[in-house]
C-alpha cells in the first residue's frame, strides 16, 4: 500500500504517513524517521490528535481538519517542523 505521505520535514526528519480503517472512523499513523511519533484520528468527517478510550473524541476537543491533509499539516506545525520545499 503507498504512503498518504512520505516527504522529508525540516530537511532532517522523514516522515511518512498511513491511512487506516474506514471512512468516518480513518487514523493516520505517523512515522518519522522510521519510528512510531504519533497516530489523528476521523470521527465522522472531523480529524482529532488524540482520542477517548470509547473511541470519539473527548468533550471539548478542538478539531485540527476537515481533510486528512489539513491534519497532517496541523500535526507537522504542532511539532515545530514544516515540510521541505516540494513536498
Amino acid at each position: 500500500m503507498p504512503h498518504f505521505k512520505d516527504a522529508m520535514i525540516a530537511k532532517t526528519h522523514h516522515l511518512t504517513a498511513d491511512i487506516t480503517g474506514s471512512d468516518g472512523k480513518r487514523a493516520i499513523i505517523i512515522n518519522l524517521d522510521g519510528k512510531y511519533a504519533d497516530s489523528l484520528h476521523e470521527w465522522f468527517g472531523a480529524w482529532y490528535h488524540k482520542i477517548g478510550n470509547t473511541g470519539r473524541p473527548i468533550d471539548g476537543q478542538v478539531k485540527i481538519g476537515s481533510t486528512p491533509e489539513e491534519a497532517l499539516d496541523w500535526w507537522v506545525r504542532s511539532q515545530g517542523f514544516v515540510f521541505s520545499e516540494g513536498q
